[in-house]
């Protein structure tokens, strides 16, 4: 019985991490599909941020880490919805793609 309880301190530290870091990237993948909705001038619906994909991908550095994908809706004029996408990697928002807006899709490399 004693040899269960470090094996389940560690298995509820791995889960609690886990959940700190799926939470903490979607909200930087909201932040940055809230940016990019702003600097191009469109209405971010809010709620709509959702995971799409995860692989293993390089960061700059060289190093092996999880590449998130998220989708996310946006108006033009508020009676409409387009879809964008945002790409996580490394803690950080990498490009936010507007698809279907007036000019075309718009992709927003993200620094930062």
């Amino acid at each position: 019985m004693d040899s269960l309880t470090p094996m389940l301190l560690v298995f509820l530290a791995a889960a609690g991490f886990l959940w700190f870091d799926i939470v903490r990237a979607r909200e930087v993948a909201t932040s940055a599909s809230k940016r990019a909705c702003q600097q191009c001038q469109v209405q971010f619906l809010d709620q709509t941020v959702r995971l799409s994909g995860m692989n293993i991908a390089r960061s700059e550095s060289g190093n092996l880490g999880l590449r998130r994908h998220y989708r996310f809706e946006f108006s033009e004029g508020g009676a409409d919805r387009h879809s964008g996408s945002v790409v996580i990697g490394s803690g950080r928002a990498q490009q936010v793609v507007l698809e279907g807006t007036a000019s075309g899709t718009v992709v927003i490399p993200m620094a930062g």
